[in-house]
């Protein structure tokens, strides 16, 4: 996914079973020292607003610095965490969570 666009900084640990949108991975940033824990899903796109609205979200992802993402989350398009936050176990981003 490198290869194809993803910014990965160093010292990411990404856990067991984590899913990166490989079609638009070139949209997801995940920065120095972040974890992802177990099962989390990045989706940089959403098409289950197609038959409702007639169009795909597109839109960057971001993971801050030394941010830690709980197992199975889910960070939709457009979704930030910010440098050294923590978003908790099970949670579905759209929106952003502030530094600290």
């Amino acid at each position: 996914l490198v290869k194809r666009g993803l910014r990965l900084g160093p010292g990411v640990y990404l856990n067991d079973g984590f899913f990166l949108d490989p079609a638009h991975c070139h949209l997801i940033s995940i920065e120095e020292g972040a974890v992802l824990g177990p099962r989390v899903t990045v989706l940089a796109h959403d098409a289950s607003s197609l038959m409702v609205i007639g169009m795909t979200r597109v839109q960057a992802v971001r993971i801050g610095r030394r941010a830690f993402v709980g197992a199975g989350s889910i960070l939709l398009p457009g979704s930030e965490v910010g440098d050294t936050s923590i978003l908790g176990a099970g949670s579905v981003l759209k929106d952003r969570v502030p530094p600290g």
